[in-house]
C-alpha cells in the first residue's frame, strides 16, 4: 500500500497473487498479536453500518461464507479500497488480511501493517575477537514491540 495522494491515479498497491505461506512460527506470532491486540482492554467493537457504500462489509461476508470465494481476490479487493479511500496523510504498509479459526466460527482479521526500522544484533567472532555486529534493517513490518492500532474481526454476519 503506498503513501499517495487521493488525486494521484498513477500509484497503485503491489498485490500478491498467491496466499503467503506461512511456517508454524511465523503462524504463531501473527496468532499471538491478533489475539494480544483484540483481546486488549483498549480494543473495542465494531459493526458493520448498514447504509455504508464501502464494499468491505460484502467481501468480508464473502469470505467467512462456505460459498469458497476466492480468498486472494477478496484479499486484493480490500486492499484496493483502503488504497482508493486514503489520502496523503495515512502511511503506507501492508495489508494482511487474516483466516482466523475461532472454535467452530470462520473469523477475518485485517491488519494494515507499517514499516518499521531497527537494528539487529548478532554475537560474532572478528579478528580472532569476541564482538557484536550491528546491522540497520529498515524493512520490519512487524515486531514485539509492535502495537497494532487498526485491527478489525468479523466473526459472524448474519
Amino acid at each position: 500500500m503506498p503513501r499517495h495522494l487521493r488525486r494521484d491515479t498513477s500509484s497503485a498497491p503491489n498485490y500478491s497473487e498467491v496466499e503467503s505461506p506461512l511456517d508454524d512460527q511465523l503462524r504463531s506470532f501473527f496468532r499471538e498479536k491478533v489475539i494480544e491486540t483484540a483481546g486488549s482492554s483498549s480494543a473495542f467493537g465494531v459493526a458493520f453500518d448498514d447504509g455504508s457504500t464501502s464494499p468491505v462489509p460484502r467481501l468480508v461476508k464473502d469470505s467467512i461464507a462456505p460459498i469458497n470465494a476466492d480468498f486472494v481476490t477478496i484479499s486484493k479487493e480490500i486492499a484496493k479500497h483502503l488504497h482508493d479511500s486514503q489520502g496523503g496523510v495515512n502511511p503506507g504498509g501492508l495489508v494482511t488480511i487474516i483466516e482466523c479459526h475461532i472454535d467452530s466460527t470462520i473469523a477475518l482479521a485485517i491488519l494494515k501493517l507499517e514499516r518499521e526500522e531497527g537494528v539487529r544484533l548478532d554475537s560474532i567472532e572478528y579478528k580472532g575477537k569476541h564482538t557484536f555486529d550491528v546491522r540497520y534493517i529498515q524493512d520490519l513490518i512487524l515486531t514485539r514491540r509492535t502495537k497494532l492500532f487498526k485491527i478489525g474481526q468479523c466473526l459472524s454476519l448474519t
